[in-house]
């Protein structure tokens, strides 16, 4: 099981610099794959899309960088710096156990309860305020990443953590919790994936390449999105990589998703989008004339999977 943020039948996309955006669902019937555009013209607060989840009573939350929206499958509600946010600018979402809806942004944490804001930021003990992501561990703490470090909201204390304290380096790239509730991070500038116990005891392992994202396929397999080496798989028995031979083209790979159907996704820098099934892997096309940088899936409970990326 994957503790993430994350994808099904729908695609989503941002902008990078100077492309322009869209939110695009997809949807998977009988292999066949349908798309759907939303953008700041059908109800979004900004065209740039950071990020995506639903909560429990089965809204969809985008973050953009002018502020979130809840989508209610009609209409979008807005909500910014002026509802309670610490800054409009929104990296990441985070849906914790107990509902509660966290948000990730340049200007700390907030904690939206149904009625009002709870906010964090580094007077409360966060590394930064540039939050650009979030999970929640099987214990309820909330970890908090940025470009100089990660912080653990554990109740009423905050703990950080960077480079020395165990982490290869301070720019974290992606966190996992596995079915054993152990926290994964993996770093960029200096690569490694530090494993974390629990918020107090962790272990570094080097790596020379750069991991992207984290899959837990089964317990004890995990599979490592590479940047430049396709699917690293690490499995009790050893490791190994997955790549061309098995019809994964394109050796950047940018986010992994395992879907209600056991199917695992791969979003790709070059080649857009792939699927897993039965040993192989095939390409998912889109309708763009050259395929779009895809590097972020989650799953909604109507079973759409939705792709964050770059057109």
């Amino acid at each position: 099981m994957q503790f993430r943020k994350r994808f099904a039948h729908t695609i989503l996309e941002s902008c990078l610099w100077l492309f322009f955006p869209a939110l695009i669902p997809l949807t998977v019937q009988a292999q066949k794959y349908t798309l759907e555009t939303y953008t700041a013209k059908t109800g979004l607060p900004q065209n740039s899309v950071n990020d995506i989840v639903q909560d429990l009573q089965g809204y969809l939350w985008f973050a953009t960088q002018g502020g979130a929206a809840r989508f209610d499958g009609y209409e979008f509600e807005h909500f910014n710096s002026l509802n309670g946010l610490p800054d409009d600018y929104v990296n990441c979402l985070l849906i914790d156990h107990a509902g509660n809806l966290w948000f990730g942004t340049e200007g700390g944490l907030a904690v939206y309860d149904g009625t009002g804001f709870q906010t964090y930021d580094e007077g409360d003990g966060l590394v930064d305020n540039d939050v650009v992501g979030m999970v929640e561990d099987l214990e309820g703490n909330v970890w908090a990443w940025t470009a100089y470090g990660i912080s653990v909201l554990t109740g009423d204390t905050v703990l950080s953590y960077t480079k020395g304290d165990q982490l290869a380096g301070n720019m974290i790239v992606d966190v996992m919790v596995d079915s054993r509730g152990t926290v994964h991070v993996a770093t960029f500038e200096k690569q490694g994936i530090t494993s974390f116990a629990d918020p107090y005891r962790a272990v570094l392992h080097k790596r020379k390449e750069i991991i992207r994202d984290m899959l837990e396929v089964s317990p004890g397999e995990i599979w490592y999105a590479s940047q430049d080496h396709g699917i690293i798989v690490q499995s009790r028995t050893g490791e190994y990589t997955l790549g061309p031979e098995e019809g994964l083209t394109d050796q950047v790979v940018l986010c992994l998703l395992k879907d209600s159907q056991d199917r695992i996704w791969c979003g790709t820098y070059g080649q857009g989008l792939f699927v897993y099934e039965n040993g192989r892997f095939r390409n998912v096309p889109s309708q763009f004339a050259e395929e779009p940088i895809a590097r972020e899936l989650m799953e909604d409970k109507q079973g759409r999977i939705w792709i964050l990326g770059f057109v």
